[in-house]
């Protein structure tokens, strides 16, 4: 049996709407081949907590295991403090990221040279950005426009190669915040909220609100 906490990540403040990852804390428990078992979870990336007292991390989708992928770090820095264990670096195949979570939220710093090369586009209105049609925008560009460029504030969308718009996209801020030099807050359409801002050391830090959904716990006859 192993047991899966479901997190949402990036959870707007008034929508209570982020983007839900998966945590296993006890990776021991985990089964040989991951990609099968996570792709029969509610969820698209799991965390799995290999040592939390080096926070090392197994990040994995339905294809395997993941070099870097913010949401699950930050989803696992906060279920670990849940349980007193407060995560200050997770070390990834990637290397390490330093991390950190608190009683609602958590962040992860992301080296600007890993962020993945994402075609971004600047609308010219939040009229335009909310008029985009699933249907015909461009998978995987991401729109964006300046709500309140005063203040930092950026609307933003993405969509997948299946059309369906993504709750929150976090990898295409990295290249966004490292461009326009200045801390923001974006929102994505069904509510979710991003936090990022430039840090001196070729990081761009990553944080949200974090929220627990439920826990499964799930038989699969691959475990350990």
């Amino acid at each position: 049996m192993i047991d899966v906490e479901i997190i949402s990540v990036c959870v707007g403040q008034v929508s209570g709407v982020g983007g839900p990852v998966g945590v296993v804390v006890d990776g021991s428990s985990a089964p040989r081949h991951r990609g099968e078992f996570v792709a029969g979870l509610p969820v698209d990336e799991v965390a799995f907590v290999e040592d939390a007292a080096n926070g090392t991390l197994s990040v994995v989708d339905s294809t395997g295991e993941l070099s870097l992928a913010a949401q699950p770090v930050m989803a696992a820095a906060w279920t670990l403090r849940r349980r007193g264990i407060d995560l200050r670096r997770a070390v990834l195949p990637f290397g390490p990221l330093p991390v950190g979570a608190d009683e609602d939220s958590a962040w992860v710093g992301i080296p600007v040279t890993a962020a993945p090369p994402v075609s971004r586009v600047r609308c010219s209105s939040s009229a335009q950005l909310g008029a985009l049609d699933p249907t015909t925008a461009e998978p995987g560009v991401y729109y964006w426009v300046w709500r309140n460029e005063e203040r930092g504030l950026i609307a933003a969308r993405r969509f997948g190669a299946d059309h369906i718009e993504e709750p929150v996209s976090l990898a295409p801020v990295i290249g966004l915040v490292a461009e326009v030099r200045r801390p923001v807050t974006v929102t994505q359409p069904a509510g979710a909220e991003l936090r990022a801002r430039p840090s001196g050391d070729g990081l761009v830090v990553l944080g949200g609100h974090v929220r627990w959904q439920r826990s499964l716990t799930v038989r699969h006859r691959g475990s350990a």
